[in-house]
C-alpha cells in the first residue's frame, strides 16, 4: 500500500470556481485508486487516470456543483495547494 502523504499544516476555505479543476483532479485521482483496488482499472490507468478528458466532459457539471452548493470548502496547504475536499451535495428534492 502506498504511504499517506502527511500534510503539516493546512486551513479550510470556501471553494470557489477557480478551484474545481484542482478539486476535480483530486476526485478522479482518488476514484481510479479506488476503481484500481477493486480490479475494475488496471494500474496505468490507476497512475495516470484521464484527468484532463474527464474534466473538459464534465466541466459544466462541477462548474454548477460549486456555484450551487450551500456549503462547499477545501483543505489547502500553506502553499495554497488543494490537499482535501469533501463534497457536501445534497440531493433534497431528488428522487432515489
Amino acid at each position: 500500500m502506498p504511504a499517506v502523504q502527511r500534510v503539516a499544516a493546512f486551513h479550510f476555505r470556501r471553494l470557489e470556481v477557480a478551484d474545481t479543476p484542482a478539486a476535480s483532479a483530486m476526485f478522479y485521482r482518488s476514484m481510479y485508486d479506488y476503481l484500481h483496488r477493486f480490479g475494475l482499472v488496471d494500474a496505468a490507468s490507476a497512475e495516470n487516470p484521464p484527468i484532463e478528458k474527464m474534466w473538459l466532459r464534465r466541466r459544466a457539471w462541477w462548474e454548477h456543483l460549486t456555484a450551487t452548493a450551500a456549503e462547499d470548502w477545501v483543505a489547502a496547504d500553506e502553499a495554497g495547494q488543494i490537499v482535501g475536499w469533501p463534497n457536501p451535495w445534497n440531493a433534497t428534492g431528488y428522487s432515489t
